[in-house]
């Protein structure tokens, strides 16, 4: 099962039946049933539904938008001589915590952290909004009501003048200094080898799913409040996604090992949330880039053509990469349609 929805999660019931989650995300678990699952936005399930051995109807299958009365039905249908069963009422048991699950790859507690980020998220009113609009639609106007700007860590995301990755790969041993990059896009080092721990703190009334591009992350700990640091309670085989929900007024925390050199988002995947830029870069082992990686001319052609500059730091200046005066900071400058 698959969560393509752009907001809000999604809880997923069989009637009188069980489910027993064997991947999540892809990545297999430690078998584990549940009578309620919660599927945030990107999230994907695995699961596997035992049939009943005598059965004398069909039974619903429901799906609740968390948050709202909106439901989606289905029917777990036996046999066309059944009647189809009623929808059900909205399920207001509270699904299992995927942050027990445990991975079944036999991958231990990643130890010990080499880097640890805290990325804090709070809100800030500008003139204008930050979004996309897809003119007379339900995502139009979903977008319209959320936060204006959402500070993720140090900033709200903002795009560069030039392409970070491209930032990485001409910016010789500067690549490794964050200046180069500038405040706007919320960029973070990281080493090759080190195992990375992010601590979302969220200061906010609503959940925000959190993915990581290329990795498949460790859930260490999760909560409401703030966490104390204390790893008594993380299991051995931690559940490992690259999709996970920070409870409201709560903190999330993961840790992956560095072992895929690149340029990789953090962020919500909650549309409207990534729109308003909450949204962090992590340049992983830009000096290993710069050594194995060339772009495609296609690619650089494919800027060109936009009028993208391809070279130098955020600001597309080669000369001095320190001087970020001319890169991309105000967030007013990209609200509109």
């Amino acid at each position: 099962m698959v969560n393509v929805a752009a907001f809000f999660a999604h809880k997923i019931s069989f009637e009188d039946h069980e489910m027993t989650i064997v991947a999540v995300d892809g990545q297999p678990v430690k078998a584990t049933t549940a009578t309620v699952i919660s599927i945030a936005s990107g999230q994907r399930y695995d699961v596997l539904i035992t049939s009943k051995s005598k059965p004398t109807r069909n039974y619903a299958i429901t799906s609740v938008m968390e948050g709202t009365s909106l439901q989606a039905n289905g029917i777990l249908s036996y046999c066309k001589c059944f009647s189809n069963p009623l929808p059900l009422k909205a399920v207001v048991e509270t699904p299992i915590d995927d942050a027990m699950l445990q991975n079944a790859l036999g991958m231990e507690l990643l130890n010990p952290v080499r880097r640890s980020i805290t990325l804090p998220v709070s809100y800030k009113s500008v003139n204008g909004r930050r979004y996309v609009t897809l003119s007379g639609s339900l995502f139009e106007i979903l977008i319209l009501i959320t936060h204006s700007v959402i500070i993720f860590g140090n900033h709200t995301y903002i795009s560069p003048k030039v392409p970070t990755l491209y930032t990485a790969l001409t910016t010789g041993k500067n690549a490794l200094n964050p200046i180069v990059y500038g405040p706007a896009v919320n960029p973070y080092i990281i080493r090759s080898g080190e195992v990375v721990q992010i601590i979302v703190q969220n200061n906010d009334n609503s959940e925000h799913p959190m993915h990581l591009h290329g990795h498949r992350f460790q859930v260490i700990a999760r909560g409401t409040g703030t966490w104390d640091g204390s790893e008594s309670s993380i299991a051995q085989y931690p559940v490992v996604r690259d999709v996970v929900t920070t409870p409201p007024s709560g903190y999330l925390v993961i840790r992956f090992k560095a072992n895929n050199p690149g340029v990789w988002m953090y962020h919500c995947h909650m549309v409207s949330h990534l729109a308003a830029g909450m949204t962090v870069t992590l340049v992983e082992s830009p000096d290993i880039l710069q050594s194995t990686l060339t772009v495609d001319q296609q690619a650089l052609a494919l800027c060109r053509e936009q009028m993208i500059p391809t070279e130098g730091n955020c600001a597309g200046n080669r000369v001095n990469v320190f001087d970020t005066r001319g890169c991309n900071n105000n967030p007013e400058a990209e609200t509109g349609t």
